[in-house]
């Protein structure tokens, strides 16, 4: 079990609620790059490399709400999250760290090549995987559920995306991160900050880290799953569900939220489905910050910022791109000798 022992000294929320349960898995603080993009200045919050093994936003999160399970005595964990699920795979890798067991429902999505190597990472990680139908979701959940909570192992449930009231405390602290290398010079105070929103817990953590913080800005959520799965109801709640966390965990200070907005300009056909846009914000981050981005989540998110530069919706004011994909190598964590036969049936579309 290789984890890092959290302070304040990488992790500010600490200070404010001390009492906060969390084991120490990301590699922080994470750095912010200074680069020209599309002829314009803007700043990139870089999480790709948040975390030794596995990076990007869900490692921050995992921090928190992994902590919540072994302060709670739970043995294993279950999430869910589409086949090339970054989140799931995520769970899985450091579940695997801290010697939990781990089961995660799948469901299907566009296959790309960033999917297939996720879905073959994960598979390598020993989690139990069992794939449902869309339609079958509900009642697959259901069925999860209650086998965590009332089958002979209990499991710790993981929402999809992390996104609960425990861990979206983890960009909690990222936006108070981000407002210790403001306030040491190591960044400029942005007017926008823009973040995929995929099922809301970066973008509702983000609006209340940034505003305790104290850093005047509009937190800009690009949607990137369709409003039944992720919507200003949604984030409003995590928000309220965030306030209640930090309070029992000793907070008791102002509160304070910076503002923000969440739209689906972007989103394209439907979840995992590439856009022409995405496709140009690819080509662009590549070319002009060497930033690698894949086609569900930040190529979409980098079309947005693009998209409001081009008609002049940044004209005089500082913009901060906030990279949520991971930077590690897939192909570490992937067996070589991986047998996907042994994987449930319906898997081979991906694959």
């Amino acid at each position: 079990m290789a984890t890092t022992t959290p302070d304040t000294t990488t992790h500010p929320l600490l200070e404010l609620a001390p009492r906060a349960p969390i084991v120490g898995l990301a590699e922080l603080p994470t750095p912010v790059l200074d680069v020209r993009v599309d002829g314009r200045r803007i700043q990139i919050k870089n999480d790709g490399a948040s975390g030794r093994l596995y990076g990007g936003n869900k490692v921050r999160k995992l921090e928190f709400l992994f902590g919540d399970a072994l302060a709670r005595g739970f043995e294993g964990v279950w999430t869910i999250g589409a086949v090339g699920s970054n989140h799931v795979l995520a769970t899985s890798v450091y579940a695997r760290e801290l010697g939990l067991r781990c089961r995660a429902l799948h469901f299907g999505q566009p296959p790309t090549d960033h999917v297939t190597a996720n879905l073959r990472a994960v598979a390598s990680q020993g989690t139990q995987l069992t794939l449902v139908s869309r339609v079958g979701l509900p009642a697959a959940i259901a069925g999860a559920w209650l086998q965590a909570s009332l089958g002979p192992q209990r499991d710790y449930t993981i929402p999809g995306g992390g996104s609960s009231s425990i861990g979206a405390l983890g960009y909690v602290n990222a936006g108070l991160e981000f407002g210790r290398q403001v306030a040491a010079g190591e960044a400029r105070a942005p007017d926008l900050v823009y973040v995929a929103a995929g099922t809301g817990g970066t973008l509702a953590g983000l609006a209340v880290g940034l505003g305790l913080a104290g850093v005047n800005c509009r937190v800009v959520g690009v949607g990137v799953t369709e409003a039944f799965v992720c919507n200003h109801a949604t984030v409003h709640a995590l928000i309220a569900g965030m306030r209640v966390a930090l309070r029992r965990h000793g907070y008791r200070g102002p509160w304070r939220v910076a503002p923000w907005s969440l739209g689906w300009d972007h989103l394209g056909e439907a979840y995992g489905v590439p856009t022409a846009a995405g496709a140009d914000a690819i080509e662009r981050a590549d070319a002009d910050a060497g930033l690698y981005l894949e086609p569900t989540y930040t190529a979409k998110t980098f079309a947005a910022l693009l998209a409001d530069g081009r008609n002049g919706a940044h004209d005089g004011r500082d913009v901060v791109y906030w990279h949520t994909l991971n930077a590690r190598p897939v192909d570490a964590l992937t067996d070589p000798d991986l047998d996907t036969s042994a994987l449930p049936a319906g898997y081979d579309d991906w694959l």
